[in-house]
């Protein structure tokens, strides 16, 4: 089983906590002291045997901040299935197992099934191992309690160890009865028992005879007391009734008294003192008159705000967008004024640069042109232009070529008379000195000159005939049509002849300029025009607006178009505030109104409420206003003190309505209640003799009861002579119970030899193995030896045993301990789930070649189980990491 990963919401110091890398077969868990590396290794415990304590209160990982314990684990077991389990601490314990396809069980606080041959007191035991365990094991009979758990009951938990069930059997049996007399066994004490019943026996029957006789004067006590008690208690209701009645009684006759002289002041009870009331109602209606006044004056105030509003505020409010946007086009308007001179300037220019550009026509400019120039195809003139301008080329270049073709046939006969006359002056020369040499060369020289004349008749003929092909009259005739169909185009304008018959691209460009000065002085007259209109509709707008507004009148007194829209402007302010002025009297009217009214109806009511107050005084006084006052003070000073009797009374006495009733059904109370103190005095004189009577009486009887109960906390004969019968029958049972003891005890010490003997070999020869490799095979085996009850090491090569314990060392004790949980956790696996094993610091007094020896046993278990490591020293984690290609865990700082 592989744990791979860990999820904590909150266990202990540990909160929101995710551990990831967890699938490895080491995991090295490091982090400082009171990191949570005891609450981690906790956890992984908890999630595979249940929480425990199952209560919040007194689990010790239950969060400080009152959190619920809560969590997950990912496990992978050794058949390749993959499971998650949750659990949760709330008033009970919660938690669910999910297997690899989905399918969820509920577990509440059970312990996972892969892991229940395994008990959790084992697990603690043997896979959970820390430092501090093992130097347990170093204390005397700390392994004997282990191997008892962990072989003598095969590592059942519900199994006490057969070791400690046989020697309290033992034990047991001893106390029962020993054939020696070393301690004070059962039946011992049973046989001294009975021999002192027997003399108390004796001693009963004497008591009996005393019991009969103090019976008898006991019995004369209570019949006195009876008497005395029955007087004493109608005494003491007399006198409990005067103590109760008598205070309430006398409550009573004083409240009577006053409420008679108060009478009835129910007609008054709104009245507090008539003096501040009458005083206060006439404050109040002169106040109320102050503030109708100033309700009155806030009316006429509102009323003339309304009054002011008239349809021409409501036309300048309507219109308050347009008005305020005139100031902007004043600016517009300013602006275009500007930019009209500006147009009109270039209107002129535009004017004047077409005049100069229509100096390329052969008449002055005339409107009449503008047409026809707006409306000539430049492109086509180009076109054409380019047209002629190629025929006029391609002529030009024909005649040039014609020139050079014209023949000279003088020219091109002179090389042949050179060389003819050449060969004659050679043959002259052959004939007078009859030399071969100038025959010869007479000859090639009339070969020359017949080649040469050849050449030159053939070459003229070419030339005539590249003269026919250049069609000079056809070119000429192309040119001339090209021309004319510029002309054409151009018809409609006055143009020089000389530029129509050959016309140049500087022609068009000419042309083109004039277009573009007319349409220039088009556009320009255009805009001039344009903006005339704008400034028109504007001027037509502001006076529509003046109208609109009912503002006619402000050209009366402003000539300025500026100053009229700031006048307009300063009416609109006004009519603004008249508007708002009418706005908030509008709906504030009517509420002024109606606290008018208020006002009114309270302060008519007002009025008639001191006139009222004055009747009602006026008249319990006959008339007159200060004698009714002082006669309600003196009748409400009457039911006050009536009221404080009976308040005093109400304290003093809660259930005095009780007691009234009580007072009520006497038939006479002056005569029945002790009135005087002469009456009360005797009545409470005959109470106390009644008392000491009365208590002497009691003082016999209870002497005579102390006698009795101390006769019958003696033994009865009955009671003696039942446990001399209970003592014989216990003798009998302890006899009986002492064998059957013995019989069991060596029934479990032949069980315990023979389980012993199945497992124990396994595990030491597991220990002993691993020992060997631990130490580097310094110790070879390890065997518990059932003579003296001690675990013992052998050395190499000697062949006596060394008991575990000093002068070895403590590193080598730990190693030997080490090796002794493997073995057994092997063991305990064998044929099941093998379960992660924790390691908590042992490594830590170990040198560097035990270390490494015991890295190479726990690769050793990489194939078939996961260990964690835990540890705070950092060197340490480094090692452990390369020697065993482990995944570590870094845990928060415990200020995190």
């Amino acid at each position: 089983m592989h744990l791979t990963h860990c999820t904590i919401d909150a266990y202990g110091p540990l909160r929101d906590c995710t551990f990831e890398a967890l699938d490895a077969p080491v995991v090295i868990v490091y982090g400082p002291n009171e990191a949570g590396k005891t609450a981690l290794f906790s956890f992984v415990q908890s999630m595979l045997y249940g929480l425990y304590p199952p209560a919040p209160d007194r689990h010790p990982y239950a969060p400080h901040s009152g959190a619920v314990i809560s969590g997950e684990a990912g496990l992978h077991l050794q058949n390749g299935d993959r499971l998650t389990v949750q659990r949760r601490l709330q008033s009970s314990p919660q938690g669910q197992l999910t297997d690899g396809e989905g399918h969820t069980r509920i577990l509440n606080n059970e312990t996972l099934p892969p892991v229940t041959h395994v008990s959790r007191s084992v697990y603690e035991t043997v896979y959970a191992l820390t430092l501090g365990d093992l130097v347990t094991l170093h204390e005397q009979n700390a392994w004997a309690e282990i191997q008892d758990r962990l072989l003598g009951a095969v590592s059942v938990d519900t199994v006490r160890p057969a070791r400690a069930v046989i020697g309290e059997l033992d034990e047991e049996a001893n106390a029962l009865w020993r054939p020696d007399r070393r301690g004070t066994p059962e039946a011992q004490a049973l046989h001294a028992d009975r021999e002192r019943l027997y003399r108390d026996l004796q001693k009963a029957r004497a008591r009996d005879e005393e019991m009969r006789t103090v019976h008898h004067t006991r019995a004369e006590c209570a019949e006195q007391m009876a008497t005395l008690e029955a007087e004493q208690t109608q005494l003491r209701i007399a006198q409990h009734r005067d103590e109760r009645l008598r205070p309430v009684y006398t409550f009573l006759k004083q409240i009577e008294a006053n409420e008679a002289q108060a009478g009835d002041l129910s007609a008054y009870d709104h009245i507090g003192d008539p003096e501040q009331e009458r005083a206060a109602l006439e404050d109040d209606l002169d106040a109320r008159a102050e503030e109708l006044e100033q309700l009155r004056e806030q009316r006429r105030t509102h009323q003339a705000a309304l009054d002011a509003h008239t349809e021409s505020d409501d036309a300048l409010v309507r219109h308050a967008a347009d008005i305020a946007a005139w100031p902007q086009r004043m600016e517009r308007i300013e602006t275009e004024r500007a930019t009209l001179a500006d147009d009109r300037e270039a209107v002129r220019r535009a004017r004047a640069e077409r005049e100069q550009a229509a100096e390329c026509l052969s008449e002055p400019w005339q409107n009449d042109f503008a047409e026809p120039v707006k409306t000539l195809r430049l492109s086509e003139l180009r076109t054409r232009i380019q047209a002629y301008t190629e025929a006029a080329a391609t002529l030009r270049e024909a005649r040039a070529e014609a020139e050079t073709l014209q023949p000279d046939r003088t020219a091109s006969m002179r090389p042949v008379w050179a060389l003819g006359g050449s060969g004659g002056l050679l043959l002259l020369t052959y004939i007078l000195t009859g030399s071969t040499l100038a025959l010869s060369v007479t000859g090639a020289l009339l070969v020359a000159a017949g080649v040469w004349g050849w050449h030159a008749k053939e070459r003229a003929t070419a030339h005539a005939e590249r003269l026919d092909a250049l069609n000079l009259q056809g070119k000429q005739s192309e040119a001339a049509a090209r021309a004319r169909d510029v002309r054409t185009l151009l018809d409609a304008l006055p143009l020089p002849d000389e530029r129509l018959d050959a016309p140049t691209p500087a022609l068009a460009h000419d042309l083109q300029h004039l277009q573009q000065t007319v349409r220039d002085v088009e556009q320009a007259q255009a805009r001039v025009e344009q903006r005339r209109t704008r400034l028109a509709d504007e001027r037509s707008a502001w006076t529509d607006l003046l109208s609109t507004t009912h503002s006619t009148d402000i050209t009366d007194t402003q000539d300025d178009w500026r100053a009229q829209v700031h006048a307009l402007q300063a009416r609109l302010d006004d009519a603004k505030a008249r508007i708002q002025a009418a706005q908030d009297a509008e709906p504030v009217l009517p509420m002024v109104e109606a606290r008018i009214e208020r006002f009114q109806s309270m302060q008519d009511t007002q009025q008639a409420e001191r006139d009222a107050l004055c009747a009602l005084i006026e008249d319990l006084g006959g008339g007159d206003w200060d004698d009714g006052v002082a006669e309600l003070a003196a009748r409400r000073a009457a039911a006050e003190r009536a009221r404080e009797a009976h308040e005093r009374m109400r304290r003093h006495h809660p259930n005095w309505q009780e007691l009234r009733d009580e007072i009520r059904a006497l038939d006479d109370p002056e005569s029945v209640l002790a009135t005087t103190d002469e009456e009360h005095v005797a009545r409470s004189e005959r109470l106390d003799a009644v008392a000491e009577a009365l208590q002497t009486a009691r003082a016999k009887k209870a002497e005579h009861d102390r006698t009795l109960r101390d006769l019958a906390d003696q033994p009865t004969m009955a009671v003696i002579e039942s446990d001399i019968a209970s003592i014989d029958a216990e003798l009998e049972r302890v006899r009986t119970e002492r064998d059957r003891l013995t019989l069991l005890a060596t029934l479990l010490r032949e069980a315990d030899r023979a389980v012993r003997t199945r497992h124990q070999p396994d595990v030491m020869q597991r220990a002993s193995a691993y020992v060997s490799t631990l130490t580097e095979e310094r110790y070879t085996r390890i065997e518990w030896r059932e003579d003296d009850d001690r675990l013992v090491v052998y050395a190499a090569g000697r062949t006596d045993p060394q008991p575990v314990s000093a002068p070895i060392s403590r590193g080598t004790r730990d190693q030997i301990y080490l090796a002794l949980r493997m073995a057994l956790v092997d063991h305990l696996d064998a044929g099941h789930e093998p379960l992660p094993m924790c390691l908590d610091e042992v490594l830590v007094n170990w040198d560097t070649t035990r270390r490494q020896a015991g890295y190479r046993l726990l690769r050793a278990w990489e194939d078939t189980r996961q260990v964690f490591l835990f540890t705070c020293h950092r060197p340490l984690v480094q090692e452990a990491r390369e020697a065993l290609n482990a995944n570590v865990i870094t845990m928060p700082p415990p200020d995190a």
